[in-house]
């Protein structure tokens, strides 16, 4: 199973989420993406793009403008990563985010 360590996309992510959290969302949805992509980038740690394509698929379904591409992160952060820890508890996350999204 690939472990998740320090490297550019966790850093990214934190960043989003803390920009989130204060309400700063264009900014947030920037660095969530960026952490994708670095993410990507380090197939040891698919945990973080999925989580960042999870938390990016939250944020973008809660606007309604948004709400497709969203729909389109949490899909990919269930379809398209597998073997990374925590995998199971984020599928149960996705499915409840796209349930009761969408």
């Amino acid at each position: 199973m690939g472990q998740c360590g320090d490297n550019e996309g966790l850093r990214h992510l934190i960043m989003a989420a803390v920009l989130d959290t204060l309400g700063s969302t264009d900014d947030a949805v920037d660095h969530f993406r960026l952490s994708i992509q670095h993410g990507l980038m380090n197939p040891e740690e698919l945990c973080i793009p999925a989580f960042a394509s999870y938390e990016l698929g939250l944020l973008l379904g809660a606007n309604e403008e948004t709400m497709e591409e969203g729909k389109k992160y949490l899909e990919d952060a269930r379809d398209s990563y597998h073997g990374y820890d925590f995998e199971n508890r984020l599928n149960v996350r996705i499915h409840a985010a796209l349930k009761s999204l969408f």
